[in-house]
């Protein structure tokens, strides 16, 4: 058994009709599967009354179980490296991400990463999940989840579109309407494979839902609040009805005053992993986009 200092341990006392131990297990702990449990189990994580748990056993009641939540060996050089953090408790870590930072190693990146400065800040005392993305010069709110158990709660409210994001960007030239509902399928360009495009071939349905809040002489303040997540589905969105992001260059936006893509993750609410109620966290304006307001 690994040293309890490395685990994340939950204890249930059972009062229940005979039970498989991994179903039982299963049923109360509906963000893990069966699979996951039974695998716990096997590699002898899981003890029933202070004793390892054999894969047969069955629960008839009164039994105190304890299982163990496994450290994950990320593999990622922990680097230290200076981030804005906005929250954090024993689930969750919100970063305010700048602009410029990548987010999770790649190929041309394998470090200098928020990911690797997570893993410095955790001290092996926890593996920090990424619940979703911003691309390199996205400033704004990134969340992340420090176990197994909420990320796959948050991972699946990410999935179900209830989590509720809103983006701040300044796009180029004054637009026609106050309110937009841009309704668009997203795919990758044939032609340039580091864009996404609408387009014939494209299949992702992408929807996002634009306020414009003030208009400048040749730009536009908006509003903008994705309600799918696709890659680069905000500037590809705006590239679309001709009002592409100010600075965004691969998109159409490039623009003297502009060294980035003037795009900002302002705001997210979505239900904290366990205190299952709605939670919402501000990223403040950042000075380029701010001087555009």
């Amino acid at each position: 058994m690994e040293e309890k200092k490395h685990m994340t341990k939950v204890e249930i006392s059972i009062h229940a009709h005979p039970w498989r131990l991994d179903s039982y297990l299963a049923k109360t702990n509906p963000e893990f599967s069966r699979s996951f449990f039974q695998n716990l189990i096997k590699e002898g994580k899981v003890l029933v009354n202070d004793a390892k748990a054999q894969k047969s056993c069955r629960l008839s009641g009164g039994e105190t179980i304890f299982w163990f939540e496994p450290a994950v060996k990320s593999g990622i050089t922990p680097q230290n490296i200076s981030i804005d953090i906005i929250y954090e408790d024993g689930d969750i870590i919100v970063v305010d991400k700048k602009p410029g930072l990548v987010v999770h190693p790649a190929c041309g990146h394998p470090d200098g990463t928020i990911l690797n400065a997570l893993v410095w800040r955790a001290a092996g005392k926890y593996f920090p999940y990424l619940i979703h993305r911003l691309d390199k010069d996205t400033s704004g709110i990134l969340v992340v989840a420090k176990s197994e158990r909420a990320k796959l709660k948050l991972t699946r409210q990410f999935q179900k579109r209830t989590v509720e994001k809103t983006y701040i960007a300044v796009i180029k030239g004054k637009t026609d309407f106050k309110r937009a509902f841009i309704d668009a399928p997203l795919g990758r360009s044939i032609r340039n494979r580091f864009k996404i495009e609408v387009g014939s071939g494209t299949k992702k349905d992408s929807a996002t839902e634009v306020l414009k809040i003030k208009e400048g002489n040749d730009h536009s303040i908006v509003e903008v609040r994705p309600k799918t997540g696709r890659t680069h589905q905000i500037r590809a969105h705006f590239s679309y009805i001709n009002h592409p992001v100010l600075g965004d260059a691969l998109y159409g936006g490039a623009y003297p005053g502009a060294s980035r893509p003037l795009l900002h993750a302002y705001k997210i609410k979505f239900v904290h992993p366990s205190k299952n109620r709605k939670v919402e966290f501000v990223a403040p304006i950042p000075p380029d986009i701010k001087a555009y307001i």
